[in-house]
């Protein structure tokens, strides 16, 4: 059982002095921002709303599409210094955006959103925030993060005292790296794990813990909600298993992965189409698609076992991140910044479709200054 510890944040005004004290204007930056396009990450909220993390100029942006990526807009939080780059999470309840430490900035601050983008709510999390780009989400009842030091820590809403779970209360084996909250209500924490234990859940006050139990020992990062059935993919040596727990159940079970998708598979989940894994090697790009039994996953959907997994023909692109916005058709992050790549995979030959971002999205982020 998790242990739970205390502490105390700053106000949303005093998050709002130290951002702005420590960003910086244009003409001091010194570096390229930090990370890549690699760094890039896609996430989908339901049909075909999503939002992704982009590197723009010295700093990073947050996009927003309510079209399947057809057309975009900048929804980036203000007055916030993004230049270390950002992790990223939306479910039902609202919108994450965690911002990684970065020069002065050495608590990282997450930002909530539950009108798209239109409006921030800041909130100072007790320290720096895990690397990673599931390490902050929020739900009905507050916020949860994964700091650098492997610690979970919730906010309550309405309250200015953190609760903090250290790492070793998790259990000898185990290392929180990712959290998530797929529905807005129940949080996943998942990790490293050298043990059968791959994951805590908690319906979302973290006082009660479910241990998930796995074949294997592994790693695990964000859950996905397929219609009732919670799915957390677990990564091996060996490949992917799909942990599933049907609606309300207590009982965890293991749903084989996809054969000849290995442990450095990309996945991505959308509630309203499903969840795909994509394995590139050598230049090209192999898609495997599940989701509840049924004609689509459907809000509500009663169904518990998920459809056999289907692979797509290979496809000639690298991906760093991926997500369905259809049950076959997807976006993704490639080498190319300046387009976002969509991913069909109807019928006997998949294509990739490069789908040309604004001009804006390069520079709005700001110049670089070289030394």
């Amino acid at each position: 059982m998790p242990t739970r510890m205390f502490g105390l944040t700053l106000a949303a005004a005093a998050l709002i002095a130290v951002a702005g004290c420590s960003s910086q204007s244009a003409s001091s930056v010194t570096k390229p921002v930090t990370g890549s396009i690699a760094d890039a990450h896609i996430v989908m909220d339901g049909g075909n709303v999503g939002y992704a993390t982009w590197p723009s100029g010295a700093r990073w942006i947050v996009m927003k599409t309510s079209d399947g990526w057809n057309t975009v807009s900048n929804v980036t939080p203000m007055a916030v210094p993004t230049d270390g780059g950002l992790a990223l999470e939306a479910n039902p309840s609202g919108v994450a955006v965690g911002v990684r430490p970065y020069k002065l900035l050495t608590v990282s601050p997450v930002l909530v959103s539950t009108d798209g983008g239109a409006q921030w709510k800041p909130v100072q999390t007790p320290g720096a925030l895990a690397r990673g780009t599931d390490v902050a989400t929020t739900t009905t009842n507050g916020v949860w993060v994964v700091l650098a030091n492997s610690s979970v820590a919730y906010l309550p809403n309405g309250s200015s005292a953190w609760v903090t779970f250290t790492p070793h209360g998790f259990g000898p084996g185990f290392t929180p790296t990712a959290v998530s909250s797929p529905d807005g209500h129940v949080v996943v924490v998942g990790g490293r794990s050298t043990a059968h234990t791959v994951a805590f859940v908690t319906p979302t006050d973290g006082r009660s813990w479910q241990t998930v139990i796995a074949p294997a020992s592994g790693s695990t990062g964000a859950a996905c909600q397929l219609g009732s059935t919670l799915a957390l993919p677990l990564m091996t040596s060996t490949g992917i298993t799909l942990m599933t727990r049907f609606g309300s159940e207590s009982a965890w079970t293991a749903y084989p992965g996809p054969t000849g998708a290995g442990s450095s598979a990309s996945l991505g989940c959308n509630r309203d189409a499903g969840l795909w894994v994509a394995q590139h090697s050598g230049g090209r790009l192999k898609v495997w698609r599940t989701a509840v039994q049924g004609n689509a996953v459907m809000p509500g959907t009663q169904m518990g076992d998920l459809e056999p997994w289907e692979i797509s023909p290979e496809i000639p692109v690298a991906v760093y991140s991926i997500a369905p916005v259809t049950a076959d058709q997807g976006v993704a992050v490639t080498a190319n910044p300046t387009v976002i790549t969509g991913i069909d995979v109807r019928g006997d030959a998949g294509r990739a479709t490069p789908k040309p971002l604004p001009s804006w999205v390069a520079t709005v982020g700001g110049p670089v200054m070289k030394n």
